[in-house]
């Protein structure tokens, strides 16, 4: 299955925007507890970055050693 251009970054867009909002969320999620500072949202971004390098890095891990057909 062979995606256009077009495709390739509106599935970019959608990925985005679904991590901002689980961004947000946490964000608001943990707020009656800690609060709203610098240090929370340092937290949530660095957490959030940090599960995005690692699913990339098992993405790849992952695609190198399949059938470039199945994926």
């Amino acid at each position: 299955m062979r995606f256009g251009k077009s495709a390739i970054f509106f599935f970019a867009f959608i990925e985005g925007l679904a991590v901002m909002s689980v961004e947000f969320l946490g964000a608001k999620i943990i707020a009656p507890f800690y609060g709203t500072s610098l240090q929370v949202w340092t937290s949530v971004i660095g957490i959030t970055m940090l599960a995005l390098a690692l699913g990339y890095y098992l993405g790849g891990k992952f695609s190198a050693h399949r059938n470039p057909k199945i994926i």
